[in-house]
């Protein structure tokens, strides 16, 4: 029963009714058992964790700029989904890094999604990791984060879950 309830926690989200935060964080350390009686004992277990509110899209359809003001007190992971409306060749998008990122070898109305997350590039669920120059994943940082693009023909979405620690 004990070790159900551990692996439960190795990495875990959880939501409390009255509280508008998500907590997400897994365990620090060795969870340790005392024994109490027969049927009862006390698991003490550390946790690692974020509070993150529910998640954010924001959309940039067919403009080259905009700002985003993100709550929190720290970086958050971007999920960014470009859909071009003509093929284009390449596009390059700023404010989601330190670096300019460029996607190339875009197709009209098929999406490219960036997921700064789990550190993925698909087109269509299919790795499109080397059609991409990019140093980090997107993310964007508590406070203002004003992002560009170089080209006015694609719809971009953004999404994001502010976080605290």
């Amino acid at each position: 029963m004990k070790s159900n309830l551990i692996k439960q926690f190795e990495t875990a989200t959880i939501k409390f009714e009255d509280i508008e935060y998500y907590y997400r964080g897994f365990i620090s350390g060795e969870p340790s058992c005392k024994y109490i009686s027969a049927s009862n004992e006390t698991l003490d277990i550390s946790l690692l964790v974020i509070a993150e509110k529910p998640q954010i899209a924001e959309t940039m359809n067919r403009i080259t700029s905009k700002t985003i003001n993100v709550a929190g007190n720290l970086e958050t992971p971007a999920m960014v989904e470009i859909t071009p409306s003509i093929d284009t060749i390449d596009i390059v998008l700023t404010g989601l890094s330190d670096d300019p990122m460029t996607v190339r070898n875009l197709k009209a109305a098929q999406k490219v999604m960036i997921d700064g997350e789990n550190g993925t590039v698909t087109q269509n669920g299919v790795n499109k990791f080397s059609d991409t120059d990019m140093w980090e994943f997107p993310r964007l940082k508590p406070a203002s984060n004003t992002i560009t693009v170089n080209r006015s023909n694609v719809d971009i979405n953004i999404k994001y879950k502010p976080r605290w620690i």
